[in-house]
């Protein structure tokens, strides 16, 4: 029996070579790699995976509008003005807002949203190109290699949130890259590491990243960590490479500085005052509160979901911490690549950086997660244990566990997305914008053109309303001096009111973790015409979603008691008595 006979691509061997009638071993070496049985689990998992970004196509978030707000300002002249003349911290990438300015200016308003969600899509694809990279360097084979790069387009939490139009799905793609530059700079290479003028190199691109993100600063210096950690491991000069880090870290900072200076000069406030109000929106409203730790257990859910990741991933930092025999380099790598998942695991789960939306704060981390735990199941898959079932049984366990979630949560993500903000809507915001505002005039019974202070939580709403509406963030996205009103557990949301001069509210949100406490959330409840007299404010509905704001003090340090000493149910009293 000949060769031919034992090859189990005998027959596709004999057809390539008699259909182009030629004997090309880099063609049948191609029939061979890419029409085997794994080939077509691979073309599966792609066709999905590149798909999958479409079905959100037409969402576009409330904090996408935002940064269109501010772009659209930027370009009138008016940079980091949330409403025109009024400079503030809300938003959390000028990166981003650049880029949205610039599409603005190039293609037109209109035309803006779909440019974002080009940019969008191809932040997503791009990430999974780039864990493709990285898996090759890493040490991952072929189908391991593949899937891991795939599978990052399957997580419905990460494209849903990485096609909302907020700048999430590029610093994916960068982070990961900026991975990947790493290692072609050999931060974590036992026989050489990198030079000065790559650590300069690098500096300037981390720079890059952070104006995108602010995320940047911590995944960079875990990763600095853990290259020092290496280079005393290695026995390199530590003076030598302490360094080459200054200077790595001086153009880094620099960077920093000159974000933070642009950002101080034109809002008059420090950057990410979105993000210390979304931190505590996650501490309040998202936490279980062991002592004072908040633990959020929105995180907490997530992580025991994909334990398909979490619990291989686990098991290769233990290899890589504990195999002394192995290469020092590959498990180095090991280290940064766990390092960077878990760290911003815990930090998100102990809600020292703000998760209120966690699902896309996050979706530069998963790759990470994703390779190491294609790393573990790798291992498996070519390990020789006695019991071989026992190894296919925890692949299959993972592999069915990661699709019976994903399938679960792409349910909920459809869900939300037919309740989102359309693209199509937010293309036609511009054109729309004078009758929107003669609408909204009409029902708060103003003349068109009338000044008013509108109370919101989604204050995205500002997009779609002419300059005469000044729009004040209720849960201090876009306007940090609500955290001068956190009190021990709630908010003093009637303080907030008076000394913002709102005139309208239209939502109603609850940020109080103190349940005893009134809430602004109970002026949902009142019939229209019903007025509650509060210290200070009265608020009377109008309309089914709107209350009209009274001010009986100028500033709300003037009411009895002061701020933060107010809002106790019992001093709650309306046209109907007291509650």
């Amino acid at each position: 029996m000949g060769e031919e006979d034992h090859n189990p691509y005998s027959t596709g061997r004999f057809i390539v070579r008699q259909f182009f009638n030629l004997e090309n071993e880099m063609l049948v070496s191609f029939y061979e790699r890419y029409f085997r049985g794994e080939a077509y689990l691979i073309a599966f998992v792609a066709v999905v995976g590149l798909l999958h970004p479409l079905l959100y196509w037409s969402v576009f978030s409330g904090d996408a509008e935002i940064h269109l707000v501010y772009a659209r300002n930027l370009l009138r002249g008016h940079p980091l003005e949330f409403n025109l003349d009024q400079p503030n911290s809300g938003e959390t990438s000028m990166g981003f807002m650049l880029i949205d300015a610039l599409a603005m200016w190039v293609v037109g308003a209109a035309m803006t949203p779909l440019a974002v969600k080009i940019i969008c899509l191809a932040g997503l694809y791009a990430t999974a190109g780039v864990t493709f990279l990285v898996a090759g360097r890493i040490g991952l084979r072929r189908p391991w290699r593949e899937l891991a790069a795939l599978l990052t387009l399957w997580l419905p939490g990460s494209v849903y949130n990485g096609m909302s139009g907020t700048e999430n799905a590029v610093f994916a793609a960068f982070a990961c890259a900026y991975f990947y530059l790493t290692l072609l700079f050999r931060w974590y290479d036992e026989r050489q590491g990198p030079t000065l003028r790559q650590d300069a190199i690098a500096g300037l691109l981390a720079g890059a990243l952070f104006w995108l993100r602010p995320e940047a600063l911590p995944l960079l210096l875990i990763l600095v960590t853990v290259r020092l950690a290496g280079a005393h491991w290695f026995g390199r000069r530590m003076v030598r490479e302490l360094a080459q880090l200054g200077v790595f870290l001086g153009v880094f900072g620099a960077a920093i500085l000159a974000y933070i200076a642009i950002f101080v000069h034109f809002s008059h406030e420090l950057p990410y005052g979105a993000g210390q109000a979304r931190r505590v929106m996650s501490s309040h409203l998202e936490s279980a509160w062991i002592g004072k730790v908040p633990v959020n257990i929105k995180v907490l859910v997530r992580i025991a979901a994909y334990f398909s990741i979490v619990v291989p991933a686990l098991a290769v930092v233990g290899w890589a911490l504990f195999r002394n025999s192995s290469d020092r380099s590959e498990r180095l790598t090991i280290i940064a690549l766990a390092a960077a998942f878990f760290g911003f695991l815990a930090a998100y789960l102990f809600n020292v950086l703000p998760s209120f939306h966690f699902a896309r704060y996050t979706i530069f981390i998963w790759p990470f997660g994703m390779l190491a735990a294609a790393l573990g199941l790798q291992a498996v898959a070519q390990s020789h244990w006695p019991r071989r079932g026992l190894a296919m049984g925890m692949i299959a366990t993972s592999s069915l566990g990661f699709v019976g979630v994903a399938v679960y949560e792409l349910g909920l993500r459809r869900d939300v997305s037919r309740n989102a903000d359309s693209l199509y809507s937010v293309q036609a915001a511009p054109e729309r914008r004078e009758a929107n505002s003669a609408k909204l005039a009409q029902s708060l019974g103003l003349a068109v053109g009338a000044r008013a202070t509108l109370g919101l939580q989604e204050v995205d709403t500002r997009y779609e309303l002419t300059d005469n509406f000044e729009v004040r963030s209720l849960d201090g996205i876009t306007d940090s001096r609500l955290l001068r009103y956190l009190c021990d557990g709630w908010v003093d949301h009637d303080g907030y009111v008076i000394d913002t001069k709102v005139d309208y509210l239209l939502e109603f949100p609850s940020l109080d973790r103190a349940r005893s406490v009134w809430s602004i959330a109970d002026l949902a409840e009142l019939a229209v015409g019903e007025s509650v007299a509060r210290p200070g404010v009265t608020y009377t509905k109008i309309r089914p979603r709107i209350v009209k704001v009274q001010r009986t003090v100028d500033r709300s340090s003037s009411r009895p008691g002061g701020a933060c000493s107010t809002s106790r149910t019992t001093e709650l009293t309306s046209s109907h008595g007291t509650q």
